[in-house]
């Protein structure tokens, strides 16, 4: 298993089928604000295969360029996440370590959490539920 600070960044290939059910899917909104050195980054609609999960890779390809390296996705917003959201996650948490920075995951629904914890991967992300908690995590 790895996480942020493990020093095997590379990716690891990871492919999850998960599926809880249909929703309607709502194209996926971000937006972004900055509080001192991370980015929040608050995502609200669906999180599925195809322009879903390529804005959201596309928007961490876009803020590394700019020079973040480290970010708060906000998922509270977040009504349905699959695999291939699953996998998004994963990105774009490796596209973070590999410029030596971090993804930090924070307002999970409950679904997205039990996911999380079913593959595993809830060691790999910093879950938090207090935005100034997953602040202070990037201070330790």
């Amino acid at each position: 298993m790895y996480s942020c600070g493990s020093p095997d960044h590379s990716s690891r290939g990871l492919l999850f089928q998960f599926d809880f059910g249909q929703e309607i899917a709502m194209p996926i909104e971000i937006s972004l604000s900055k509080i001192g050195s991370v980015t929040l980054v608050n995502l609200r609609g669906t999180i599925v295969a195809g322009d879903d999960q390529g804005m959201l890779h596309d928007k961490m390809q876009e803020l590394l360029e700019a020079g973040g390296t480290n970010f708060i996705l906000d998922l509270g917003q977040v009504t349905y996440l699959n695999h291939a959201g699953i996998r998004a996650l994963i990105e774009a948490l490796n596209l973070a370590m590999e410029k030596g920075g971090c993804v930090k995951l924070l307002h999970l629904t409950k679904q997205i959490h039990d996911m999380l914890q079913i593959a595993e991967l809830s060691a790999v992300f910093g879950i938090y539920d207090d935005l100034q908690k997953a602040l202070e995590s990037f201070e330790a």
